[in-house]
């Protein structure tokens, strides 16, 4: 079995946040794909994803041994 990503997802599946690290809510959109944006908080810089997933891990289907050798690391 191929490891497969979701291509879209649901409303229910993905939340908005505000900066992780300072807490503002205002934000630069730098990228996207799939309805998530990577973006730039506006008052510290951080870099990160909003929306983000809810739950990432349940994004990823298929054999561990795959995803080990398309990204390597420890799964």
């Amino acid at each position: 079995m191929a490891i497969q990503w979701k291509e879209t997802y649901a409303t229910d599946e993905i939340e908005y946040t505000n900066c992780p690290l300072c807490g503002d809510d205002g934000q630069v959109p730098l990228c996207g794909q799939w309805s998530l944006t990577v973006v730039r908080c506006q008052t510290c810089s951080l870099i990160y994803v909003n929306p983000r997933l809810k739950e990432p891990e349940k994004n990823y289907w298929g054999e561990r041994k795959k995803a080990i050798a398309k990204y390597g690391g420890h799964l």
